[in-house]
């Protein structure tokens, strides 16, 4: 559903955003959106290659493990309680 996809992209920068002072809100938003940037390219670059490689099932376990390694960071340093 793109609709979701993209209020989710508005959620997560908005917070990205509102979780740094104002002075720095401007780096924080570019950071972001650089991350943001490397991850469109770099998944279905990496995602091929995997597919090529060890099959298409290994792209599922990949994305499980990127996934669930995301969960970890984020349980680790929750988001500031405003």
């Amino acid at each position: 559903n793109g609709l979701g996809r993209g209020s989710t992209n508005a959620l997560l920068i908005t917070l990205a955003v509102l979780a740094v002072a104002p002075a720095q809100r401007a780096t924080a938003m570019g950071v972001y959106q650089a991350v943001y940037a490397i991850g469109m390219l770099s998944g279905p670059v990496v995602a091929g290659a995997v597919a090529d490689t060890a099959g298409i099932d290994a792209v599922f376990y990949l994305s499980t493990v990127v996934g669930l390694l995301g969960a970890v960071l984020l349980l680790m340093r929750p988001l500031p309680r405003a």
